[in-house]
């Protein structure tokens, strides 16, 4: 088939006539692309057809991407720490890290939007609203601290340069060695060191499911 007709996206393009113009009142506003056959037969494209190819087509590259490197799925813990600074203020303040076996990630953290939030999301120390949390991000991490607070086998308080630590595990989808997603949080159920439990996200998305045994709490690092 040969294109015959591309309708214009943009005001300033659609302003403009060209040669082929007068075809634009043959079809709807929702149509972006008329074709003729060898036998002189329209075919439309609308729009919305569009838009699903071009989906289509970044889930298929997506889909390559992932299989050339590979994606795996395993736990990491959520870090939230007191730093006293540098010198006494470089890299001073509460800090969040994704931490786990040869993985550590946290000084951008903050700065990632989509997995700020999506912490958040799973650790809900706040409330959200229609123009986003109502609390701070420095506030959350605090909050997340106390709530989370790591405890030797007596119950007391494991510190970190002399203030508490929150610890809690998630599991996320790796790519290509960095984290692609959080995929949920580990519940606590007692003992979690020799948890067997697997998400069933895990299970039904691609690449390598985990042995949790092997990454259980007493194996990250």
């Amino acid at each position: 088939m040969t294109v015959i007709w591309t309708r214009p996206r943009t005001r300033e393009r659609a302003a403009e006539r060209g040669p082929f113009d007068i075809l634009a009142s043959q079809f709807g506003p929702d149509v972006a692309r008329a074709t003729k056959d060898e036998h002189g037969r329209w075919r439309t494209v609308t729009w919305a057809e569009v838009g699903r190819q071009k989906r289509a087509r970044q889930r298929r590259q997506l889909e390559r991407r992932r299989c050339v490197a590979g994606t795996e799925i395993r736990p990491i813990y959520v870090w939230v720490f007191h730093c006293p600074g540098v010198a006494g203020f470089a890299y001073y303040g509460w800090w969040v890290y994704l931490i786990g076996r040869d993985y550590s990630y946290g000084k951008y953290l903050e700065r990632d939007a989509r997995l700020m939030d999506r912490l958040m999301d799973l650790f809900p120390l706040g409330n959200r609203t229609l123009y986003g949390w109502d609390i701070s991000i420095d506030t959350w991490k605090r909050r997340f601290a106390r709530k989370y607070c790591c405890r030797d086998a007596n119950g007391r308080p494991r510190k970190h340069a002399g203030r508490i630590q929150g610890k809690a595990i998630v599991w996320a989808s790796f790519y290509s060695g960095h984290v692609a997603e959080i995929i949920r949080k580990q519940e606590r159920h007692g003992n979690t060191r020799n948890s067997s439990q697997v998400p069933a996200e895990a299970a039904a998305r691609p690449g390598l499911v985990p042995d949790v045994r092997a990454h259980g709490e007493g194996g990250l690092r």
